[in-house]
């Protein structure tokens, strides 16, 4: 910073405090291999029953490198969203809104806070403006449509545990509308980058699915580092 004296101007170099900023990003300025339809620049569409996908990136200051809690706040009644977790040293994770088949239509503004020891940050929002992106404080526009999705996708368990080099078979269940009675058949690809090399840090091998059950098998790096990550496969059907 700088600061005017008496004789002239004096130049004062100050250290970054240990702190951390957020962002968030709807999933369509997010990479990926296939691209779904992109929801609307002036806000995210909800369908009943469905899922909607956010990006979260971090800006680490000064020596903080610990573990990042994020969640959603002023969410309305029958949206859900899971805390997730930015890993130690890491920059991005995934965060997903669910919504219930019964959920009522609404539209209105959401927070995400992200919170480590007594250090709580509202995120930024990427949004557009005249073709450009750009952050802006005011929160991310929500909108629960009347539209219902024909499925969503559950897993029995939040939190899975493995080593270094490990595998894990997670189970998962194909929740049909009752008028959706057309076949399944999943593929694979993956989210938004979860690293600064462009790269997932887990490797989803494969999908199966038997009838409304299906399975899907992740393999851990070798010098992936040990801690609590928040992780996201897309299955594509």
């Amino acid at each position: 910073r700088w600061s005017r004296p008496a004789t002239g101007l004096r130049k004062q170099i100050v250290a970054d405090k240990d702190d951390f900023r957020l962002a968030v990003l709807p999933w369509h300025f997010a990479e990926f291999s296939s691209k779904p339809k992109p929801s609307s620049e002036k806000g995210l569409a909800l369908p009943k029953g469905g899922t909607l996908l956010l990006q979260l990136v971090a800006f680490r200051h000064g020596a903080f490198q610990g573990p990042i809690e994020v969640s959603a706040e002023g969410l309305p009644a029958g949206v859900t969203c899971r805390p997730t977790t930015i890993g130690p040293w890491k920059t991005l994770a995934p965060l997903v809104l669910h919504a219930a088949p019964n959920a009522a239509p609404w539209q209105g503004r959401i927070r995400v806070v992200g919170r480590t020891g007594q250090q709580v940050h509202e995120a930024r929002v990427a949004t557009r403006v005249n073709g450009r992106a750009r952050m802006v404080r005011d929160g991310l526009m929500l909108a629960v449509t009347a539209e219902t999705h024909p499925f969503r996708v559950e897993s029995p368990k939040q939190v899975w545990a493995t080593s270094r080099a490990g595998k894990l078979e997670i189970p998962f269940k194909i929740l049909r509308q009752p008028n959706f009675k057309g076949p399944v058949t999943p593929k694979l690809f993956p989210g938004p980058r979860m690293d600064t090399t462009g790269k997932p840090l887990v490797n989803a091998s494969s999908v199966t699915v038997n009838g409304n059950n299906g399975i899907l098998k992740l393999e851990i790096p070798t010098k992936h580092p040990p801690g609590i990550y928040s992780y996201l496969s897309l299955i594509h059907i």
